[in-house]
């Protein structure tokens, strides 16, 4: 599993909004209208809602200078992200 995608990529990517429901020792859950594990270790906290994407299987996250995405807190919890 390869664990960046190129630019070119990107375009391939279904990007949604999922909510932060747990951070510990790097873990991160995010419930996307399931359940999602993921080993990447990035700075969110719980509660909070972030745009995630799904590529080839596998939960990436798309980060503006390190730090996640994150919505208007209108935008509902399993929304796609155009």
């Amino acid at each position: 599993m390869k664990s960046e995608i190129t630019f070119e990529d990107w375009e391939k990517v279904n990007l949604i909004v999922g909510e932060v429901i747990e951070v510990s020792d790097g873990k991160i859950k995010i419930n996307v209208g399931g359940e999602v594990l993921s080993e990447k270790k990035i700075d969110v906290k719980k509660g909070e809602k972030i745009v995630v994407g799904l590529f080839n299987g596998n939960l990436v996250f798309p980060l503006v200078d390190g730090s996640a995405i994150v919505p208007e807190k209108d935008i509902e919890l399993g929304s796609r992200v155009g």
